[in-house]
């Protein structure tokens, strides 16, 4: 084992000290570093992980505020902007989240490696969750600041948009061309 010592100074109290920092080099690291990068299990659960999360901002959005609301109540015309306003932002967020997950689909190409599709499976799905949860928080802010719970019928809607793109290994496999091996190894994951 090759150890790399580096000395650092550290200051308590207006005193000087010297700290050595010791660095541990093993071949195992390097080892593991590489069946990591060949594992795309652990980077299909970030995926959902990362996903999951915009869901997640959302509802946690819609608690937050429910519980900071005062006064609330349900009316399609209340004089406010956001009338108009929320059922624009979530009519483009439906029609522009299918096109930035297809156009960022179209950079996936079929000779890559498992892992690099699945990094970019990851940009796609963030794509086209980021309208949504923009429709769905717009949703949520237009209710906190007027308490009309007519806006939170598009949070509901992105919300469950959201959940039905939810990326599974099926959606990955059937919106990605995978070759025989990369296929034997999403399934065995």
């Amino acid at each position: 084992m090759n150890k790399i010592i580096y000395h650092t100074y550290c200051y308590i109290f207006n005193h000087k000290y010297k700290l050595p920092i010791i660095f541990a080099v093993e071949p195992k690291i390097l080892i593991f570093k590489k069946q990591f990068m060949e594992n795309p299990n652990p980077n299909f659960k970030t995926i959902q992980l990362v996903y999951g999360s915009l869901i997640f901002g959302v509802i946690a959005f819609l608690l937050f505020t429910v519980s900071s609301v005062k006064q609330m109540f349900f009316s399609y015309l209340d004089g406010s902007p956001f009338v108009f306003l929320v059922p624009v932002f979530f009519i483009v967020g439906v029609f522009l989240s299918p096109f930035l997950f297809k156009k960022s689909m179209a950079n996936i190409h079929k000779d890559e490696s498992l892992y690099a599709k699945l990094t970019k499976y990851q940009g796609a799905n963030i794509m086209r969750g980021a309208p949504l949860e923009a429709a769905g928080l717009m949703a949520v802010a237009a209710f906190m600041m007027t308490g009309n719970t007519y806006y939170l019928i598009f949070m509901f809607a992105a919300v469950f948009m959201m959940i039905a793109y939810f990326p599974t290994k099926i959606k990955f496999s059937n919106s990605i061309e995978l070759s025989m091996e990369d296929q034997e190894k999403l399934n065995h994951l």
